[in-house]
This record gives C-alpha cells, sequence and structure tokens, in this order.
C-alpha cells in the first residue's frame, strides 16, 4: 500500500462506455477527471432488486449497496447477520444528476422517486440489509461523508446504535455543476489537484464510493473484531457569516479543530499528519493552511506532515471526506504517511512554518511518549465543516496458540451464478500472490466462517498457498471442482436447521480421538475438562481409559468408563466445531 498512494493518479479521460449516458444536448463531457468505468452495470439479482427499477435507480444508489457490502466483508462481518440489528445508516450524498436525466426522459415510473432522492440512498441500504437503527441521507456538499462519520460516532456513543455504516458517494452524469464549477474558477486548469502547491489552479472533479463500518471500541474489543484505528473525537461547526456564501471562515475552522483536540483531550502537538481539505484552490488552500498554522505551530515539539488525498484522486465532493479518512486509517495502520502527489513547492500565499507537506512517502516513527495521531478535515462549499482525530488500534491481543497445523486447510467459496463464483475464486488467486502460507489459512477461516452462503459453492483443499492459487486458476479458467448447488429451498431464503447427532453405546473403541487429541489444542482441552470432572467419581483416569492398550480395553467397554467417555468425545468434538464456526 505504501507505493500505491504515492503514485495512484485516478485523472482520466471521460470513459466511453459513459458517453451514452451523457445528455446530448450537454454536448462533449469533460476531457479530464477521476471517472469510474461501467457505473450502469449492477447486479440487481444479488441485491432482491427487479431489472425494471433497476434502470431508475441512480447509479450513485446502486454504488453505496455494492460498497457497503465489501465493507462489512472487510470487517469480518456476515452480511446476513445483521438482520433486525440496531445498526445506523449514514450516507453523505450531493449530487443530482441522475434524478434531472429521468426527469428529462418524461417516462413515469413509480420507481422514479425512491430511484432518484436522496433519502433512500441511507434507507434503501437499512431495507436491504433489515437494519433497524437509524438511517440519514446527510447533504453538506464536500463535508456530507466525513459528516456522516461524525453524526455515526454520536449515535454509537449515546447507545442508539451498536454498529454503524458512514461514508459517501458521488458520481459525475451531467455537466451543469461542472460549468458551474468551473465558471467560480474551483477547477484545475491543468487537470491535476495539487493541494497547497506553487502550481495549484483548483481541483479535479471525481468519482467513487467509500463506507466504514464503525464500533464502540468496548465492543470491539470484545467480540475479538479486526480494529484499524480509534476515532478518539470529532466536531463539526459552521462558518456563518464569512466573506462569502462559499468562502471558508479562518476563525470557524480554528475552532472547529481546537474543539476536537479539546473533546479528543489532547494537545495541538500530539498530532503527528492533518490529512487536510486541501482544496487547491486560490482562496480555499490560503485559509485552511493559516487556521492549521495558528492550531499547531505554537511550542510544537515534533514533526507535522499535512497532506491531502485530493492529489492522488482529486475531488469526490460528497464522498471527499471519506477517502481522507480511508486514506488517513490505513496510514496509521501500516505507520506510513504517502508521498503527496504532484507537489514541488509551498504556494508563495502559503507562509512556511515547520509544517511539511511530504515529497516522498516515508515511515511513520513511532514516539514512546505517545501514539499516532492524525486530525482529517472536510470543509463543504454550503459552509460546513468537520474534523476528526484518529488515533492507531491499541495493540492486538494474542490469540493462544491453536497447537500443531493442520496438514491441509480447506477454502469454501460461494456465488449467485456460477460465473460469479469463477470470478471469485479468480479474485481469491490474485489474493494469493501476495499470501504467507499463515495468511492462506486464516483466509480459510474467514471465508468459512464470515462470509454469506449463496447457491453455487466450490471447494478447495491445499497444503500451502502455492497450491491453493493454482486450484483456484484452474477453476476460473474453467477447470471443474468439487461444486455443489443447494436445494432451492435455501435459495429462497428458508432456513436449514443444523444438529449434531451422536452414536450411543456400542461404538467406543480403544485410541478414538487421538489424532485430533494429539493436534488441536480445543479439542484435547476439552477432552482434559472431562477427564478433571469425572475423576473424584471414577478411580482410574478417563484418558488412560479411552488411550490404554488395546489388549487391556475391557474398562472401555463397562457402562461406567463407556459413556462418559463417549460423551466426552462428543462433547469435545462440539466444542471443536464450534471454535471453526459450525454451531448448531
Amino acid at each position: 500500500w505504501s507505493h500505491l498512494y504515492n503514485r495512484i493518479d485516478a485523472v482520466s479521460k471521460f470513459p466511453e462506455s459513459r458517453r451514452r449516458l451523457w445528455p446530448a444536448a450537454a454536448g462533449s463531457p469533460p476531457d479530464q477527471g477521476g471517472f469510474l468505468v461501467d457505473v450502469d452495470q449492477f447486479d440487481a439479482d444479488f441485491f432482491r432488486i427487479a431489472p425494471r427499477e433497476a434502470d431508475f435507480i441512480d447509479p450513485q444508489q446502486r454504488l453505496l449497496l455494492e460498497v457497503s457490502w465489501a465493507a462489512l466483508e472487510d470487517a469480518g462481518l456476515d452480511p446476513r447477520s445483521l438482520g433486525g440489528s440496531d445498526t445506523g445508516v449514514f450516507i453523505g450524498l450531493f449530487g443530482h444528476d441522475y434524478e434531472r436525466m429521468q426527469a428529462a426522459q418524461n417516462e413515469p415510473s413509480p420507481y422514479f422517486g425512491t430511484g432518484t432522492a436522496s433519502s433512500p440512498a441511507s434507507g434503501r441500504l437499512s431495507y436491504f440489509y433489515d437494519l433497524r437503527g437509524p438511517a440519514f441521507t446527510i447533504d453538506t456538499a464536500s463535508s456530507a461523508s466525513l459528516a456522516a462519520v461524525h453524526l455515526a460516532c454520536q449515535s454509537l456513543q449515546s447507545g442508539e446504535s451498536s454498529l454503524a455504516l458512514a461514508g459517501g458517494v458521488n458520481l459525475i452524469l451531467s455537466p451543469e455543476l461542472s460549468q458551474c464549477f468551473e465558471a467560480a474558477g474551483m477547477l484545475s486548469t491543468d487537470g491535476r489537484s495539487r493541494s497547497f502547491d506553487v502550481d495549484a489552479s483548483g481541483y479535479v472533479r471525481s468519482e467513487g464510493c467509500g463506507i466504514v463500518v464503525l464500533k464502540r471500541l468496548s465492543d470491539a474489543v470484545a467480540d475479538g473484531n479486526r480494529i484499524l484505528a480509534v476515532v478518539r473525537a470529532s466536531a463539526a461547526n459552521q462558518d456563518g457569516a464569512s466573506a462569502g456564501l462559499t468562502v471558508p471562515s479562518e476563525a470557524a475552522q480554528q475552532a472547529l479543530v481546537r474543539k476536537a483536540l479539546r473533546l479528543a483531550e489532547l494537545a495541538p502537538d500530539d498530532i503527528g499528519y492533518i490529512e487536510a481539505h486541501g482544496s487547491g484552490t486560490a482562496v480555499g488552500d490560503p485559509i485552511e493552511w493559516s487556521a492549521l498554522r495558528a492550531v499547531f505551530e505554537p511550542g510544537r515539539t515534533q514533526p507535522l506532515y499535512i497532506g491531502s488525498a485530493k492529489s492522488n484522486v482529486g475531488h469526490l465532493e460528497s464522498a471527499a471526506g471519506i477517502v481522507g479518512f480511508i486514506k488517513t486509517v490505513l496510514a496509521l495502520d501500516r505507520h506510513y504517511i504517502p508521498a503527496q502527489l504532484h507537489h514541488r513547492a509551498l504556494h508563495p500565499a502559503l507562509t512556511s512554518w515547520g509544517a511539511e507537506v511530504p515529497q516522498r512517502g516515508l515511515p511513520w516513527l513511532p514516539s514512546p511518549s505517545r501514539a499516532r495521531r492524525a486530525g482529517v478535515s472536510s470543509f463543504g462549499f454550503s459552509g460546513t465543516n468537520v474534523h476528526v482525530i484518529l488515533e492507531e488500534a491499541p495493540p492486538a491481543i494474542e490469540e493462544p496458540s491453536a497447537g500443531q497445523q493442520r496438514s491441509h486447510d480447506i477454502l469454501t467459496l460461494s456465488a449467485h451464478s456460477d460465473t460469479a463464483l469463477r470470478q471469485v475464486a479468480a479474485d481469491y488467486a490474485a489474493i494469493l500472490d501476495q499470501s504467507t502460507d499463515a495468511g492462506f489459512r486464516d483466509g480459510c477461516m474467514t471465508a468459512q466462517r464470515e462470509r454469506s452462503r449463496y447457491v453455487e459453492r466450490a471447494a478447495f483443499v491445499a497444503s500451502s498457498a502455492a497450491e491453493l492459487k493454482e486450484q483456484l486458476s484452474s477453476f476460473a479458467a474453467g477447470a471443474p471442482a468439487e461444486t455443489q448447488r443447494i436445494a432451492a429451498a435455501q435459495k429462497t431464503g428458508r432456513s436449514v436447521r443444523l444438529g449434531f447427532l451422536f452414536t450411543g453405546g456400542g461404538a467406543q473403541y480403544i485410541g478414538m480421538g487421538r489424532a485430533l487429541f494429539e493436534t488441536s489444542d480445543v479439542f484435547a482441552n476439552a477432552l482434559k475438562r472431562c477427564d478433571a470432572l469425572l475423576k473424584a467419581h471414577r478411580p482410574r483416569s478417563l484418558l488412560d481409559v479411552i488411550f490404554q492398550d488395546e489388549a487391556q480395553d475391557a474398562e472401555l467397554h463397562q457402562v461406567a468408563y463407556m459413556q462418559p467417555a463417549l460423551f466426552a468425545v462428543s462433547y469435545a468434538l462440539t466444542q471443536l466445531w464450534q471454535s471453526w464456526g459450525v454451531r448448531p
């Protein structure tokens, strides 16, 4: 990742596949921007949406469905397990291009309202996942998605939600706003966003979607979740009566950052990196730079680096804040401060005061006295400002050793169709290029325990990452594998109940369970617990009876030992299977 953010540059030509979506009356599409491809493509069946309705749904809503699913799986959560929970949804959305396109076609449809209005952008996620927490769509322009994070944190802190999806989305499907911003002198004249740079001339409009999964820290630790960073505090305010409706206020920005620091119980010197709004405009950059100087320069003892993801991916407007948030979370998690792309020298309107805009990526070195911490800013031309303070995740709790490693592991994959299943296999094969054998085993475990199950399934048994990659690549190319299409009853959503049935007397034998006892700590510890509990009631150790020499197996066939032995093995198997995520 450290190399990725040093070089990624999303500015591109308008995709040819999009020209049929561009209104003919609008003339030629923009020469450059940060464009997504195939935004007209959508797997409606996966999200239980009829094709006719999907046509009227804003592609921004479709992106939110796709990215929210990916975010939940990345968090190690089965999206289908959240039904009925108090999970909240907080989405930043600004553009209404698709609504104007639909209205211009004068084709009445009952799906037009829900497909293009702002409120269903969050409500549709709650509906699809059956979430019962609050669902808010926020429009504060460029600060919308970071405002969504701010409101999500408040919902979690108040106990209103126990989990939250927060983020934003932006697509450029018609020219009106681009023409407006160009007339206002906001857009870059050279097709590059150069935050705080001597060559800055504005920003590049871009597209994208980002969603993060948020949870109270105490709950995430208790549940054993993978924690990438901690939201230490967040604050929001308004510019008020500035020099103009869209003109930022230095006083408001100073007050905002100071408030966030106060809520976080931190001093300015505790912050090592600022992910700035960094619009690259002649008005915005000097005001933001001056506000940061006023807060962070006095009494500073450690370096402060300032950057903006807009140099990499352009200005995603209603999704801009979540881009900066995600970039900073990754920087904290990787202990790495990425370079500021396209930065040559500080703009002459910005006074140098010790803060540095990094021209190369550098390790984020630890400090013996303080954790790594960063601030993320996002400002809307509506005047609404948001600042979030992030801190590196607490040290991960070491999990107990699983004992002797298995010689082979199984990877189970599933999808809605055979084509999709082979694509999933190809995706996993690509991931294995950079995976260690330990990572391969973790991946197999996660796929079994945390992913949803669909009608088309495949299983692969391998002893190493390289062996598994070979099998996956072969299957993705069309070769057969151990696949199964499950019953139509499960496809329609009817639950399939799982039960464990264990045998009675007569099935016992000397040495039963020995291989598992020697290779699995979970199984062995369960048997040892049963042995310890029985010692007060039997003259011989249960383990000695089960694992004794076959020539002396008479005791195992006596009811006094046979029944406890069968129970103990059944109990140990249950504990082992449940540790793998198989629960009756």
